[in-house]
């Protein structure tokens, strides 16, 4: 997988050497999504707006964040909350560690990469009321 985001100039996502295994995750099924404070406001307010990323991982912090799960600014500024999402129809992900991205973002958490194009992600992901908290 990391040889096919080489090929496309992505930075690649997974540890080096570790198996990268596609499943399909049903509905039922809760993962944790790192949000900036604005999408965590909008999934207050009702509005479902999803990143193609999620971990099984409890996040306790921003620095888990930003070193285990290697969200870097470059693809996101803040990460300043944690929501649980629950998946409503059979989605394909792909699971796996999370590889380094250079300097402190070491790697090493859980990480699942949605097969899903982003228009269709507020089809299958809904936002789990009260579940969402601040980050130290």
């Amino acid at each position: 997988v990391n040889a096919l985001m080489n090929a496309y100039s992505q930075v690649p996502a997974w540890k080096s050497g570790s198996v990268v295994a596609e499943a399909t995750l049903q509905p039922g099924t809760r993962v944790r999504m790192v949000v900036s404070v604005d999408d965590y406001a909008r999934l207050q307010a009702g509005e479902s707006r999803f990143g193609g990323w999620a971990t099984f991982d409890n996040v306790p912090s921003q620095a888990y964040a930003r070193n285990q799960l290697a969200i870097t600014n470059e693809f996101k500024q803040n990460v300043g909350y944690v929501v649980e999402v629950e998946i409503t129809k059979p989605i394909q992900a792909q699971v796996g560690i999370v590889g380094s991205q250079g300097g402190a973002a070491g790697g090493g958490g859980n990480q699942l990469n949605f097969l899903i194009p982003r228009d269709n992600r507020s089809n299958v992901f809904k936002y789990v009321p009260y579940s969402g908290r601040a980050l130290p």
